[in-house]
């Protein structure tokens, strides 16, 4: 079957009691990262956890739902038995309660790669977190300058401790975008 002809489909998430919405990522949405090559032609995406999975998500109007805190436990817009868990401990948990409910169709393990943390080693948890940018490069009315000309025209007034510290933010202010 091709994934055109399934797109659109709605489903019911296992631990999720009400009804989806159109916003909710329970649909069949297509994707061109995914390829039977990679091992999968249909594969799980959550908006709020990735940037390819956000950019799917906002190409076809979903939220950007991400149940994960600061610290990688799950929050209370979780069934109670994740609350406060951390994410990367709960598979076995996960599994047990789908097969007691009737969910779980099989069950085996697979090795793939996971990003991780090149300082700690730690695996790395995405998850979309409000955000905010200045743009740097609109020029202001007041000054007829732009805010990153202003912060280069800064940069020499400053004295600099450690004094590498000057060229560092320079080269930063020059090339970082908004």
């Amino acid at each position: 079957m091709r994934g055109s002809d399934l797109e659109g489909l709605r489903y019911r998430h296992p631990f999720v009691e009400k009804n989806p919405t159109d916003k909710d990522a329970y649909m069949v949405i297509l994707a061109d990262y995914v390829t039977i090559e990679d091992g999968t032609g249909l594969v799980h995406t959550a908006p709020g956890h990735g940037l390819e999975d956000y950019q799917s998500g906002q190409a076809y109007g979903l939220a950007v739902y991400s149940p994960v805190q600061d610290d990688g436990t799950y929050d209370d817009t979780v069934p109670t038995w994740l609350r406060g868990r951390c994410v990367m401990n709960v598979e076995k948990d996960v599994n047990d309660w789908l097969q007691e409910h009737g969910w779980l169709f099989a069950q085996g393990e697979i090795q793939h790669s996971y990003p991780h943390c090149w300082r700690s080693r730690d695996p790395v948890i995405f998850r979309a977190t409000e955000q905010w940018f200045i743009g740097v490069d609109k020029e202001l009315p007041d000054t007829g300058k732009t805010l990153r000309q202003m912060a280069m025209d800064s940069v020499d007034r400053v004295r600099w401790i450690p004094s590498w510290g000057q060229k560092r933010i320079a080269g930063m202010l020059e090339s970082r975008p908004d």
